[in-house]
């Protein structure tokens, strides 16, 4: 199954998401509650999905790029 990263600034979104997602089968390998630490986490792990918070900002620099 898929390998999925969780980006939400919610702990309890979070918690749910990773119920949700590894009941179904599905490996989560890294969470994250903001932007920075989710663009490192990608970077880690390369997810084959990551679920994101529309709220997230994931960088403010413009040196930064996705």
């Amino acid at each position: 199954m898929a390998r999925i990263l969780i980006v939400d600034d919610s702990l309890a979104i979070r918690m749910i998401l990773r119920t949700i997602l590894e009941s179904a089968g599905h490996e989560v390998v890294a969470e994250a509650a903001d932007g920075r630490r989710a663009l490192i986490e990608y970077c880690k792990h390369k997810p084959d999905l990551v679920t994101l918070c529309v709220r997230i900002v994931v960088v403010q620099e413009p040196e930064i790029y996705i």
